[in-house]
């Protein structure tokens, strides 16, 4: 991602950008992290990709980067429909849907009650393709 219009640089490499709240107090929101800091614990991971023309992959990234530099907090109540916070797949279906201006990915998980966007509903959109696979032998 081409960082050279935030208003924060970032030093080389790859980054992930993704919504996180801390596990004792439930504050945070939308982080950016290096890929080798986010993938530190990590046994098993995938790397997923937009099916879509490159300019479209590059304006995705470039919203969820917006939403880091706006400091947008991390969504508590899990609503999907609040596009003031988001939850960690809701942050990726709201940067993939408003782009591609079309809702690719859609909640089809029902949690507490109400309807969420689960990480199956990311993978079961066919515009979301597994590019990358790794397994620690560990």
């Amino acid at each position: 991602m081409d960082t050279s219009s935030f208003s924060t640089q970032l030093p080389a490499g790859y980054y992930v950008v993704h919504a996180e709240a801390d596990e004792t107090t439930g504050v945070g929101g939308v982080k950016i992290e290096l890929i080798d800091s986010f993938l530190h614990h990590s046994v098993h991971w995938s790397i997923f990709r937009v099916a879509a023309a490159e300019v479209s992959q590059r304006a995705i990234a470039h919203r969820a980067y917006l939403h880091y530099d706006c400091e947008t907090p991390f969504d508590l109540k899990f609503n999907a429909r609040d596009t003031a916070a988001f939850y960690c797949t809701e942050f990726v279906a709201h940067c993939v849907n408003t782009v591609m201006n079309k809702q690719l990915i859609q909640a089809q998980t029902k949690f507490g009650g109400h309807w969420v966007i689960a990480p199956d509903d990311v993978y079961a959109a066919p515009e979301i393709k597994e590019i990358y696979t790794f397994h620690s032998s560990h």
